[in-house]
């Protein structure tokens, strides 16, 4: 799937700008043209198989449980269960009070 990703890429820019170069201009010729797909090709060959060859290793990272709220053996709705008091404000004096007691 990369690999195709890569070509594609390589071989996607220069038809890009031969169609962008046929759009906007009047004045592009036929060896022109053929001479800058070439050289796009030969740029993008060079980048695209460059890094796809000289790709960094990547190390895994650990796959721990540890320390987690619930294990893989219990219910995923068993997150959404877990409750918290929250207190009933009823105006926004209170509110103001509850604020002044938390600092």
């Amino acid at each position: 799937m990369e690999a195709s990703n890569v070509v594609f890429g390589m071989v996607g820019g220069p038809i890009l700008g031969i169609y962008s170069l046929g759009m906007f201009t009047k004045t592009a010729n036929e060896p022109g043209t053929l001479i800058g797909l070439s050289a796009g090709f030969v740029i993008n060959a060079w980048l695209g198989f460059g890094s796809y060859l000289t790709k960094a290793k990547i190390q895994a990272l650990p796959q721990s449980t540890e320390g987690c709220l619930t294990n893989s053996t219990s219910s995923p709705f068993e997150l959404f269960l877990n409750t918290t008091e929250v207190p009933f404000i009823e105006s926004d004096i209170e509110a103001m009070g509850l604020t002044a007691e938390e600092k």
